[in-house]
């Protein structure tokens, strides 16, 4: 049997991991952009 309670729990728990994702997404856009700006003032030098 499926009850209501279940599906949101689900849900929630789908809605965590995206977060989660895309959290780590943007951290490693972030820090890749943070070593290319890095790397180009040191080859600059």
């Amino acid at each position: 049997c499926f009850k209501p309670q279940d599906i949101t729990d689900i849900r929630s728990d789908f809605e965590n991991w995206v977060i989660l994702l895309l959290q780590a997404y943007t951290f490693r856009a972030l820090s890749t952009v943070i070593l290319g700006e890095l790397l180009i003032r040191v080859e600059r030098k």
